[in-house]
């Protein structure tokens, strides 16, 4: 895979959960206990295979169809007390991403499956809200074209008025992915968070990321002329 034809990108779109936050591995862990309070007794290697990167009304469906079991309208809230709770003792920032978001030259936001809610605690949690306050996108309303549509994607670059040729997706979930590549934009698949530790490298994709990759310190190593430094150096 290589890097090339990206002096276009006018706009980068942040997947939030396991992209900007090593988020992934935790809800995977607090939703297993849930669900196990329900008898359904699922481990964390299964919520990863199924539920990443999906709204919550996807995994309410799959439950539904998989294992017959209608969720109490609470159980959505209790699981999210109980996720904020663990948040707030565990929850860590991906290493690099801060100085990213403090270094891009063009415009960025997030488009998660999340709620809004979550996302925004969960990006003050870590400390970088400040970045992207004004620009978090969820697809959490959105049902059935909540990702692997690409309406969230399409939807957010519509708001900056951004082609999607000229936008750059980056997704730690297969189903982002699909939503990405469908909307038409350049995808980078980042494997650097905790749950993706053994992916395998030599992966069959349905939807091919256009690069793989899994430092964020790394990131402009790739893409130099979207830092804030690389103009200064060319003035100087």
């Amino acid at each position: 895979m290589e890097i090339e034809n990206y002096e276009n990108i006018q706009l980068i779109i942040f997947d939030c959960d396991g992209v900007l936050i090593d988020s992934e591995i935790i809800s995977a862990k607090v939703i297993s206990m849930q669900f196990n309070k329900l008898g359904i007794y699922i481990d964390t290697q299964y919520v990863q295979k199924h539920f990443i990167g999906q709204s919550y009304l996807k995994v309410k469906g799959h439950v539904l169809k998989n294992f017959n079991i209608q969720l109490a309208d609470n159980f959505e809230e209790e699981y999210r007390v109980e996720l904020l709770k663990v948040f707030d003792k565990e929850l860590k920032i991906i290493p690099g991403i801060e100085d990213i978001l403090k270094q891009l030259n063009i415009k960025k936001c997030v488009a998660t499956s999340s709620s809004k809610t979550r996302a925004t605690s969960s990006l003050k949690t870590v400390g970088i809200y400040e970045y992207l306050k004004d620009n978090i996108f969820s697809a959490y309303n959105l049902g059935d074209k909540g990702k692997p549509a690409p309406d969230i994607y399409l939807n957010s670059a519509k708001k900056f008025n951004i082609e999607p040729q000229n936008v750059l997706v980056i997704e730690d979930s297969l189903v982002g992915i699909e939503g990405a590549k469908k909307a038409g934009m350049k995808t980078w698949h980042f494997i650097g968070a905790s749950h993706l530790i053994t992916w395998d490298r030599n992966h069959q994709y349905s939807y091919e990321p256009d690069f793989v990759f899994d430092d964020m310190n790394k990131f402009f190593d790739y893409l130099p002329h979207l830092s804030i430094n690389n103009k200064k150096e060319e003035q100087s």
